[in-house]
């Protein structure tokens, strides 16, 4: 249906619904769905021997090294799902920071129907703040932090996306039948 467009990519900031939505949307749609990070995660612990939470890896081998194992899950992923028959053949949700990843996003890119999950910065603070301040805001200032982490990261988002949903005020329910729709809807087709 939309050529070599096998993956339904969900991506935005952290907190956004890329899981919850992309879980409920590959259900519609009966085809599986993928979190890049559990794909890293799985990497890591084939190479290493020992199983880390997706921060820790991110700590261990910092940035280069992370996105080198998203890179390589990507490649993994598509192989496993290029030549499918059914279009979407999956649904994956990338993780907050692959946006910075354009190796990756590069490979992924003709393989990909990219849909941005985009939610207000006040929003999406607040959920990352109920869980403590995490270790990619500062302790100083977790807000000017995060809108400057928000302000570049949207742009990329925007730039990289066939289709921006927002998900202001929202239920998952209205998200997954307005995303299902739009694929129903042929978008899938073209590239807008």
């Amino acid at each position: 249906m939309f050529g070599l467009r096998s993956i339904l990519v969900l991506m935005g900031m952290k907190h956004c619904g890329k899981t919850t939505v992309g879980q409920q949307v590959s259900q519609a749609l009966s085809v599986p769905f993928e979190d890049l990070d559990d794909w890293v995660s799985r990497i890591y612990t084939q190479r290493t021997g020992t199983r880390l939470p997706i921060r820790e890896i991110f700590r261990s081998l910092g940035k280069s090294g992370f996105q080198e194992l998203e890179l390589e899950g990507i490649r993994q992923l598509i192989e496993m799902y290029k030549d499918s028959a059914h279009k979407p053949a999956c649904v994956l949700a990338l993780g907050g920071g692959t946006i910075e990843n354009f190796r990756a996003l590069s490979f992924l890119d003709p393989f990909g129907y990219f849909i941005y999950l985009e939610e207000t910065e006040e929003i999406l603070l607040h959920r990352i703040l109920r869980g403590g301040i995490p270790s990619f805001l500062g302790e100083e200032d977790p807000a000017g932090d995060f809108h400057r982490l928000y302000t570049h990261r949207t742009a990329l988002f925007r730039r990289a996306a066939n289709w921006i949903l927002s998900t202001t005020g929202k239920t998952i329910d209205d998200l997954v039948r307005e995303l299902v729709h739009h694929l129903q809807a042929g978008a899938l087709n073209e590239r807008q």
